[in-house]
């Protein structure tokens, strides 16, 4: 595989690297820095609660918009960088990257959704679980036929 699919697996193993961070930050504000404020207004005296409750609202959105970005960068233009490198190979059917490419594009659509108007629970619950469900099957399917072509299953 050379050229434009060798291009668009870099694209896809950039957006990967990125995503661990993304991923890192996530879970270090929506696990540790979310809780301790959240505890921190549960336990605030009345006149400082309003301002416990404007922090814990802040981290709230940050953790929303870092959830985002995670959809858009590794749901997004991982899977369809992938996908748009496996249409233009010969390593695999057509087919494979369509099942990448498409759910990737809609994934950063729902990204982008999601950052501009918060969570919902069409988008973020539905339609990002099954584009989510989807690309988990992918991964899995192509897993296996990796495996299956390198020669050591039957």
């Amino acid at each position: 595989m050379g050229g434009r699919p060798q291009v668009r697996v870099k694209v896809a193993e950039y957006a990967l690297f990125a995503s661990a961070g993304l991923g890192v930050v996530l879970f270090a504000v929506d696990r540790i820095s979310s809780k301790f404020f959240h505890d921190a207004f549960v336990a605030a005296p009345a006149g400082e609660s309003v301002i416990a409750l404007r922090v814990s609202e802040l981290m709230e959105q940050i953790d929303v918009g870092l959830f985002s970005m995670l959809i858009i960068v590794f749901f997004g233009f991982t899977f369809a960088s992938y996908g748009a490198a496996l249409i233009q190979s010969d390593s695999f059917h057509m087919a494979y990257g369509w099942i990448a490419l498409v759910p990737g594009i809609v994934a950063i659509g729902i990204g982008v959704y999601q950052a501009i108007d918060g969570l919902s629970t069409v988008i973020t619950t539905y339609a990002f679980a099954g584009v989510a469900s989807v690309l988990n099957l992918w991964v899995i399917v192509i897993g296996v036929n990796m495996w299956r072509r390198s020669g050591k299953v039957a």
